[in-house]
């Protein structure tokens, strides 16, 4: 029997049965009782038990029609657009729009008709299920996030990682996303073989690839306003952590540490030189380096704010502020009294 549960969470019915070998359909609630049965005519198997719940959004539709007219290439399972679980798997192209919807998943206690030698048991299994419960992914502004756009930039933040050094960090991914969707739409390896391929493939081909469903899971957490860069407005990736600040441009990276010159907390120091050392790779950034470009030498132009995967992230500050390093600006902030420094 295929138990498919209701999408109307108002119902009291909370699963549907379909038993085709039988010729019938069973209706259940919470409790997984049957509160309904009936037989189906043989002509009424395939057919629909009820009109799209959304049909009055769509009143150029028939309340009948299935996947917009489209049953080859699409799938219907309540008439929205492109469809994702959180996780970043890929559910389907629900209708025409070229929006994106966003499905959560929960387990959820189902009860299976075995047949063996004693007849039909019903033995107890645990599902993971995709819930009733769905929004449409929206930018800052609440329009509707194009799906195209919304490929784009999880393909930054899957090229601009550090996949390619086998480290694949969802805090990475999520916190380059929520810097190029709000801050910094400056991302150098949008244009690589790495990020090319990723907008490239089909949503199928990208599903079957966990970094890149983390990768997609990463944008739909930054499109919610999740974080993990720590407020930054840049990153650098491992490349500015194996060149020395001493030149504006080593082997055709150019230096930030030379051209804006950092200051990092001591924690993302020690973490970063840890995952570029775990990369195979040799260490060379200076904790506190200042600027030697232009209006920025002797400056300290980018605060560290995290460090994930092997990326760091920065704030820009104003050239009044960028004189100190970390340690400095700490050592001369009011302190509470009765403390000593």
């Amino acid at each position: 029997m295929l138990k498919i549960p209701n999408p109307d969470v108002t119902s009291e019915i909370a699963l549907i049965g379909i038993a085709p070998n039988e010729g019938k359909y069973y209706l259940f609630d919470a409790a997984n009782e049957v509160i309904e049965e009936d037989t189906l005519m043989d002509d009424e198997v395939a057919r629909f038990l009820s009109v799209d719940p959304l049909t009055r959004s769509y009143p150029m539709l028939t309340p009948y029609q299935f996947g917009s007219n489209r049953p080859i290439d699409g799938i219907d399972l309540d008439g929205l657009e492109h469809a994702y679980a959180a996780d970043g798997t890929y559910i389907g192209k629900l209708g025409e729009l070229n929006t994106v919807v966003v499905y959560s998943y929960a387990d959820v206690e189902t009860q299976v008709c075995t047949v063996d030698e004693l007849g039909c048991t019903e033995t107890v299994t645990t599902q993971n299920v995709r819930s009733p419960d769905f929004y449409t992914l929206t930018d800052e502004e609440g329009n509707s996030v194009d799906h195209d756009v919304f490929i784009e930039t999880a393909s930054v933040a899957y090229g601009e990682s550090s996949v390619g050094y086998n480290i694949v960090s969802y805090e990475e991914m999520n916190g380059i996303a929520y810097v190029y969707i709000n801050k910094n739409k400056v991302a150098y390896a949008k244009k690589k073989e790495a990020a090319k391929k990723f907008r490239a493939g089909t949503p199928e081909q990208r599903d079957k690839t966990a970094a890149k469903r983390t990768a997609i899971s990463a944008t739909i957490g930054a499109y919610n306003e999740e974080d993990s860069s720590g407020g930054a407005s840049a990153w650098d990736g491992l490349d500015q952590a194996i060149v020395k600040g001493t030149k504006m441009k080593v082997g055709g990276i150019i230096s930030h540490a030379y051209t804006g010159g950092w200051t990092m907390n001591k924690i993302h120091f020690e973490d970063w030189k840890k995952a570029v050392k775990e990369a195979g790779k040799k260490f060379r950034a200076k904790r506190n380096d200042a600027g030697e470009w232009s209006y920025n030498k002797g400056l300290y132009r980018y605060k560290s704010t995290a460090q994930h995967g092997a990326s760091i992230f920065w704030k820009e500050r104003k050239p009044a502020d960028s004189k100190q390093t970390i340690d400095q600006e700490m050592q001369s902030m009011p302190q509470p009294k009765g403390l000593k420094q």
